[in-house]
């Protein structure tokens, strides 16, 4: 009898950690890219989030980071409107 609760613990555990793997993997991420133009450079990112706005956000930051210089021009690369946009649900 013991034996058999013991497989029982191990199996749900198992499949916890699956779902828990599986959700991660695919669950309800929205991918974007875009492509930042500022000071003459341009410079395109890819980022994941739960949201559009969360994902385009991220990107936008990614990109910029290596065509800005200083947190001033990176808040200022950020506001800009992004040269090419593309978001999608996966």
């Amino acid at each position: 009898m013991g034996s058999k609760v013991t497989w029982l613990i191990v199996l749900a555990f198992a499949a916890f950690i699956g779902f828990v793997v599986w959700s991660a993997q695919t669950g309800g991420q929205t991918h974007c890219q875009v492509c930042m133009t500022f000071g003459g450079l341009k410079n395109c990112a890819a980022a994941a989030g739960p949201t559009i706005e969360e994902a385009e956000r991220a990107a936008r930051t990614a990109a910029c980071a290596t065509i800005s210089n200083g947190v001033t021009e990176s808040i200022q690369c950020e506001h800009e409107a992004p040269t090419t946009r593309s978001c999608s649900n996966r």
